[in-house]
Order: C-alpha cells, then structure tokens, then sequence
C-alpha cells in the first residue's frame, strides 16, 4: 500500500518550485474531481489549469517504489506541479471518489512488468569489444593532446598566460569532449579558470599557482595512468570494464547494467542522509547537489552526486535535504575509495527514529590518529577525493583563540577548519550559534577529514552534530 509523506512527495518533486506549486494548486481547489482505485494502487484528477480544458492527472502505484505519473499538461517537468498536487491532495486527506483502472492504464502496467522480467532473465549485455577499442584508441589521442596543451603552458610560463593564449587554451579544452575525456577536460578547465583569476586579480598569486600546480600534477597523473591502462588493455585485448578507479577519473558514464554486472550493487540497503550542500562548479559549468549517506547496516558511508548544467536547470531534477530512512531495492556503487558514489531507482521511505541515530553513533571512530591514517592512505593517491567524510565520536568542542578544537576521548586534538576551495560552504562559525553548549560535549562530529597544507597537518570541516536523538546539520 503506498504511503504518502512530504519527505517521500519531495523526494519525487524535480525541484522545490514544483512543491510548492502543487501545494498552491492544493490550497486553491485546484482539483474539480478526484478519483482513486478500490485497491489504492491508482489515483486520478482533472486540475483546471491555463488551458481552455482541464489536465487529466493520473499516478499509478502499483509499484509504490517507482510510482509512474501522466498528465495532460504542456510541461516538461516530470513529474509535473499537477501530479504532485494529486499526491499532496491525497495526503491531505481528501476526498476521492471509486473508479475503475483505465484499460490503458492496465496495458502499461503489463508492459512494464513484462520489460521487467525481461532484463532479470535476460543475460548481460555482450561487450562490442570493437567499438570500446576504437573508443580506447580516441582517448588515448585526446590524452596526448591534453598532455601537449599542459606542456605548452609550462614552457611558456604559468605568468605569461593571458590574453589570445588563454583563448587558444580554452578552445582546446573543448576539443577535449570529442575524445571522451570529460575528466582531464575539466581539470584543464580549471587550470584556465585560475589563470583567469590571477589576471583579474593578482592579490591571490600564491594561492593561484598553488591551485593551479595541484591540478597540472592531477591531469599529468590522470594522463600517465590512463595511457598505460588503455595501453595494456588494448594489447592483450582485454577490453571490458572493470572495478577501477581510474574510470572516474576520466570522467567515464556507468550505467545499473554495467554496475551490476560487476558486482557493484547490492539489495535491500537502508541509508540515512548525514548531510546535504549544493555548490556552483564553473569549470563543469554546473550546480552539484551532494548528499552523504550512512548505510545503517554496514555504517559505510558514499555519496549521490546529482549534476545540473546550469543550461538545462529547468529539466533537471535538483536533490534535497533528507530526513527520513531511505530503502533502496538496488543499490549501485560507482568505484571509489572510502566514499564511493551511490545511486539508486527503486526505493521507499521510512521515518528516522531514534534507534536509527543510535546506529549512526556506533558506527562512529573513536580515535583521531587511526581514522586520519585511514584517510592519509586515500589522499596520498594523487586521483583520490582529498578529503573524506568521517563520523568521529568528541569529548568536548572547543575554542583555541580564534580557531575551533575538537578532543576525542584519548585527549588528541583536531582543528576544525573550512575546506579553502571556493566551493564548500563554510560551517565552522556556524559552531557559535549551536544553541546548548552541551552538544559541544560527548557527542559525534560528522565532517569531512584532509590535509591542510597552511597548518601542515589533519583538519576536519565540521557538517552535523549527531546527539542520541537528533542530526543537528551545519551543512544541508
């Protein structure tokens, strides 16, 4: 039986102006008629609407993970403010006249499971092992190119670049998309995003080359491993995908099928958000919403990664902040190091309670030397994330001077600092507006854990508090 909540209605939604039309849409009797099925496993409305004649607004829940919606109106949005409004009318207790499921409606739902039954019996998709090594072939030209574009920019001089050269760089920066590189493409992109900076705003230099260094020994490393991966696949002819890392960082796209067929899934997983930010990439030329989740079973904790090109925001469905347990059917886990990227289709919700908080702290580090050696470990692989999301149980939070301390319960001593990136919003002055100073004792700091190269040392930007009821969030 599907059970409707906000939580799980938001979860649907594209974005937050879709919610709040359907709630408009509600408020207003935006509905003449409602109608719902004798099982509860279909609903149907018509809305008045801009257009001459009312939209016909269906949701069928026969699978309540993956409920399908269909309306009559223009709009591209999926699903559309109409067929969230019929959701929120529902949950609002409405009243909804009997009737029988459409015959069309009917005909889907079989095609559909008929579709289904299909790719579970069905074997896995056969390699076009030609086509990956002709694909092979083309990156490995584009890897040359993006190792001649670097090195033109070393021999003329980081300083020496503006002007017409930067305009030369940038173009051939978009060359790289036609090799299927989107990865070394960006890491291009940002090195000519600080060149520009430095130019508009010489103040910062140190900082610019700094970054601008750190990145030139990224895209160097992605070349020199990329190129012998490629290379040694190409020669012994073993084409396939495989679990690397290496994918990722040249910015390859997976699909459920090739995930699975890795064994990069598993069933029935429960996940908790610990913490939600959006931030503006210029040089991906796109707003990332990232989510960090704890698994409660395991207490591993990955990431959902949503991409929106700031030219098609209207299309794209924007994440949110969650409070609920999420139930995944099929969870699928890109490769990656201690945080790998997750996604899932099929799913329902649950409220959080505070069993559910209990097992986030359990799952917590105790001591702050053992889960920075874990992190140091990742960090020190020039591809790897340079920091990672950590729960780590504290004695005390406190003040230094200006700066925030974290204890743990051996008496050793973190900085919490703000990731100096550009892009992660800052939290740590969010700590003086935290409204007891008894959540600053005995509790878990949930963060993200790297290496300051300012302090030359572990430093942790503080996200969530989690209490033994509640996630108090800085980040979201």
């Amino acid at each position: 039986m599907l059970t409707i909540t906000n939580e799980w209605i938001t979860m649907l939604a594209p974005n937050a102006a879709a919610i709040a039309n359907a709630k408009k849409i509600s408020q207003k009797g935006g509905f003449v008629k409602l109608y719902k099925s004798e099982d509860n496993s279909f609903m149907m409305g018509e809305c008045s609407g801009s257009g001459k004649s009312n939209y016909n607004t269906t949701v069928d829940s026969i699978n309540p993970e993956q409920p399908v919606f269909g309306c009559s109106c223009p709009s591209r949005q999926f699903p559309c403010k109409h067929g969230l409004a019929l959701l929120v009318e529902a949950m609002a207790g409405k009243s909804f006249e009997s009737c029988e499921i459409p015959e069309d409606i009917i005909e889907k739902r079989t095609k559909r499971e008929t579709r289904r039954e299909k790719q579970e019996s069905s074997e896995p998709p056969k390699v076009n092992k030609s086509a990956l090594a002709k694909k092979m072939k083309k990156q490995l030209e584009g890897l040359g190119l993006a190792e001649q574009c670097m090195n033109d920019m070393l021999n003329a001089g980081l300083g020496t670049i503006s002007g017409n050269s930067l305009k030369t760089y940038t173009d051939l920066a978009k060359q790289l998309g036609d090799y299927y590189l989107p990865g070394p493409q960006i890491l291009l992109k940002r090195i000519i995003l600080e060149m520009e900076s430095l130019k508009d705003d010489p103040s910062h230099a140190e900082e610019r080359y700094a970054h601008t260094v750190r990145y030139m020994v990224q895209l160097q490393a992605v070349i020199k491993k990329a190129r012998q991966f490629f290379g040694t696949k190409l020669e012994s002819d073993q084409i396939e995908v495989e679990d690397s890392t290496l994918y990722e960082s040249i910015g390859s796209v997976w699909n459920a099928a090739q995930l699975k067929q890795l064994g990069l899934y598993q069933e029935n997983s429960e996940l908790i958000q610990l913490s939600f930010t959006i931030y503006l990439d210029q040089a991906r030329e796109e707003y990332v919403d990232i989510g960090y989740w704890l698994e409660l079973a395991t207490g591993v904790i990955s990431k959902t990664i949503n991409y929106r090109p700031l030219r098609a925001l209207k299309h794209v469905k924007q994440d949110d902040t969650s409070f609920d347990v999420v139930q995944a059917r099929e969870l699928y886990c890109y490769p990656g190091d201690l945080n790998k990227r997750i996604r899932w289709d099929e799913f329902s919700i649950r409220n959080a309670g505070v069993a559910d908080i209990q097992r986030i702290i359990e799952h917590a580090h105790q001591d702050i030397a053992a889960v920075s050696k874990l992190v140091k470990n990742q960090i020190k692989n020039t591809l790897s994330d340079k920091f990672a999301a950590v729960l780590l149980a504290y004695k005390r939070i406190g003040r230094i001077g200006e700066d925030y301390v974290l204890e743990d319960q051996n008496g050793h001593t973190l900085l919490l600092k703000n990731i100096p990136d550009g892009m992660t919003e800052s939290t740590v002055e969010l700590l003086h507006y935290v409204p007891s100073d008894a959540l600053l004792e005995q509790q878990v700091l949930f963060g993200l854990l790297y290496y300051d190269h300012t302090t030359k040392r572990m430093v942790m930007q503080p996200c969530s508090i989690i209490t033994d009821e509640q996630i108090m969030r800085l980040m979201y």
